[in-house]
């Protein structure tokens, strides 16, 4: 037979389990809105059976594991898309810089240059002797040049910014 004690010890047992049971579920609750927020489980089983002359007497319960329900697939699956769709944000950021640097259709790009270099070519060819038309041809064309000097310039600048922060993001990393 058993004791008072050992009763009062299956009791208590069983009602430490269930406390924490409420304890966790509490828990759930509280937290079911905030993002990212994966639920808790409380595992209980029966401890251990007390071997008598009459057979096994239970002696309560037992935590088990208290873990969280998350799927391993679906885990692994948003952490690749979610470094895919920063690696996007980031090429697009970068594209957009490069947009803004070129700024094309205007007036001053690099179209309008070439259309202007062209159409001095142009009347360089209806008057060859014509030492304005050369002189406009020379002009366009030093003009062309300075319009592409200034778009390598503000890509190497973009470049190196952009170096510069990848260097620092992975101080940060390490």
């Amino acid at each position: 037979m058993s004791s008072i004690g050992t009763l009062l010890g299956t009791a208590r047992s069983a009602m430490a389990a269930h406390q924490l049971a409420v304890q966790v579920t509490a828990h759930n609750v509280a937290n079911a809105e905030v993002e990212g927020y994966s639920r808790q489980r409380l595992t209980v089983e029966a401890s251990v059976a007390s071997r008598t002359q009459w057979g096994a007497l239970g002696s309560g319960v037992q935590v088990r594991d208290l873990g969280r329900v998350r799927d391993a697939l679906l885990d692994d699956g948003f952490r690749r898309e979610k470094a895919s769709a920063a690696e996007h944000g980031t090429r697009r950021d970068l594209l957009q810089r490069i947009e803004g640097i070129f700024g094309e259709p205007s007036e001053e790009g690099l179209a309008s240059a070439m259309d202007a270099f062209w159409s001095a070519w142009s009347d360089l060819a209806s008057h060859p002797a014509n030492p304005t038309a050369r002189g406009v041809v020379q002009q366009r064309g030093a003009h062309v040049a300075f319009v592409l000097n200034n778009y390598a310039r503000q890509l190497d600048d973009l470049r190196g910014n952009t170096v510069e922060r990848l260097r620092a993001s992975l101080g940060e990393l390490n």
